[in-house]
């Protein structure tokens, strides 16, 4: 399977979408999952006693059908300073599991180097594993769940996903909060919010680590765009959103059951030149298709938060 990254069709459309699925798949019918991690800036102490510990801990979810593989797209090194480098989180890894007496069986887990671009926006270490996970899973049975190495799931996200899932079903999202300094916020959506529209003016509440989709359809429309330097989930889920079929449904679950931690130390969010470059492509692919309105709101969003002005228009006031 190649994953290309490139746009799907620009149209507007809507999708099948609910609150819930009452009636669960049966444990023996559970389909695959993969959580997919990518770790970057040295974070291997969050990545392991946050993210990956918060997997661990996950409950009622069919964890010998769950496996985890966690992408290093860390600065890139050669030979054996490579090799050393995986080898330092494995043994991380495997402390954790010790830790907490994890069997074998159990989350099986994997540590693997990002095999396509670096850097930008971690976009080429989810593909190194959406395209490793699809060539090995069936896709039309099994989901990727996404979790960035620096946040977390409370112990029912998986398996209140897993409940979701009917033969429709091709991406699960639950509510998430922001954690800083200052305390928490939840960000609730609801199923009307998700359109194309509300991705391109900002964030209406899926981001990277509450996103729960079939692995067909992450395949079906290329992966991530990995000339994003940013801003890398909102530009899948607009194409996301796009391809959903009629006979397909994405589905809302309008509980808390992730943590975003939102801090100061290295990433997208904070480097602002990596975060303008990623804006001038979204406005280039995307500025003529929305109306007026929803491109000054998503400028202004853009000025406010991350200083960005468009070259294009450097003079306008958005």
């Amino acid at each position: 399977m190649a994953l290309t990254g490139c746009k799907g069709p620009r149209r507007e459309r809507s999708f099948a979408a609910s609150s819930r699925n009452p009636e669960g798949p049966a444990p023996d019918q559970a389909p695959r999952v993969l959580v997919l991690i990518a770790t970057a800036h040295g974070r291997t102490e969050w990545l392991v006693d946050r993210a990956l510990r918060s997997v661990y801990a996950q409950a009622d979810c069919g964890s010998r059908h769950v496996h985890v593989l966690i992408v290093d797209d860390n600065e890139p090194v050669a030979g054996a300073a490579a090799s050393g480098r995986l080898g330092m989180i494995q043994d991380a890894v495997a402390r954790l599991r010790s830790a907490v007496a994890l069997p074998d069986d159990l989350f099986s887990t994997k540590v693997i180097a990002n095999a396509r671009t670096h850097g930008h926006s971690g976009s080429g270490a989810w593909n190194t594993g959406i395209q490793q996970f699809a060539t090995e899973a069936d896709a039309r049975d099994s989901f990727i769940a996404l979790l960035d190495d620096d946040d977390e799931w409370l112990p029912e996200y998986l398996s209140a996903c897993l409940a979701r899932v009917a033969p429709r079903t091709v991406a699960v999202f639950a509510h998430l909060e922001w954690v800083d300094e200052r305390g928490s916020s939840p960000r609730p959506f609801a199923a009307e919010d998700l359109t194309p529209e509300a991705f391109f003016i900002g964030d209406p509440g899926v981001q990277g680590s509450n996103m729960f989709i079939a692995t067909r359809l992450l395949a079906r429309i290329g992966g991530f765009d990995e000339a994003f330097t940013g801003s890398c989930d909102r530009e899948l889920m607009i194409r996301l959103l796009d391809d959903v079929r009629v006979d397909e449904e994405i589905v809302v679950v309008p509980t808390v059951l992730v943590r975003h931690h939102h801090h100061r130390g290295p990433s997208v969010t904070t480097d602002l030149a990596a975060k303008h470059r990623a804006l001038d492509r979204l406005y280039a692919l995307y500025g003529a298709r929305f109306s007026e309105a929803a491109r000054r709101a998503s400028l202004r969003r853009a000025q406010h938060l991350f200083g960005y002005r468009p070259r294009s228009v450097a003079g306008e006031s958005p």
